[in-house]
C-alpha cells in the first residue's frame, strides 16, 4: 500500500490594465492524496483518504505566488467565479455548491477581498445553484443572480444586497 499525492492548477483570473497586459493574477489550484494498495485485478484505492483542498495565491508584479490562506476550502464539490473590481484593488468571489437540489447543497457565498484579507462575506440561500445564473456588472462591481426562482443583485463595494422578487 502506497499514498499518492497530486497537485493542479484548476483556474487563473487576472487583472488587466487599459492596455491589455496583465497585472494581478489569482491561481486556484487543487491538492489531495490517496491511499492505493494491489489488488488481484492491479491496483485499488482503498478508503476515503482523500483529502482534497483548494489553494489561492496571488501574484503581481511585486509578489509571486502569495498564499491567499483565508480563502482556502476543504471542499471541492463547490463551483466559483472570481473577478477584479475595476479601479480597486479588491476582488470577488461567487461559489456554490453542486449537488441534488436540498437545503444543504443550494445557495452561494460573496466573497469579497484584497490580497491581503477578506473584506465581506455573505451566504445566500437560493433555490437553484449554478454559475450560469452570475453575471457581473459595472467593472464587476455589481453581482447579477437571476435563475427561474431566485433573482437579486449584489453591490460588491457597499456590501448591500437587493433582492428583485
Amino acid at each position: 500500500m502506497w499514498r499518492k499525492s497530486y497537485s493542479e492548477i484548476s483556474a487563473v483570473y487576472s487583472r488587466v490594465d487599459q492596455s491589455k497586459a496583465t497585472n494581478e493574477v489569482i491561481t486556484v489550484m487543487h491538492s489531495g492524496a490517496y491511499w492505493v494498495g494491489a489488488a488481484p485485478c492491479g491496483t485499488e484505492v482503498l478508503g476515503d483518504g482523500n483529502h482534497d483542498k483548494t489553494h489561492y495565491y496571488f501574484s503581481d508584479r511585486h509578489v509571486r505566488q502569495r498564499s491567499l490562506s483565508f480563502l482556502n476550502a476543504e471542499d471541492n464539490s463547490q463551483w466559483q467565479l472570481f473577478a477584479p473590481v475595476q479601479a480597486t484593488n479588491r476582488w470577488v468571489r461567487v461559489q456554490g455548491w453542486f449537488g441534488q437540489p436540498s437545503i444543504y447543497t443550494n445557495g452561494l457565498v460573496i466573497t469579497v477581498f484584497t490580497p491581503h484579507e477578506i473584506l465581506y462575506q455573505r451566504a445566500m440561500p437560493t433555490k437553484e445553484s449554478s454559475m450560469q445564473f452570475v453575471s457581473f456588472f459595472d467593472g464587476n462591481r455589481v453581482v447579477y443572480y437571476r435563475s427561474k426562482s431566485d433573482d437579486f443583485t449584489y453591490d460588491v463595494l457597499d456590501n448591500r444586497l437587493k433582492m428583485s422578487r
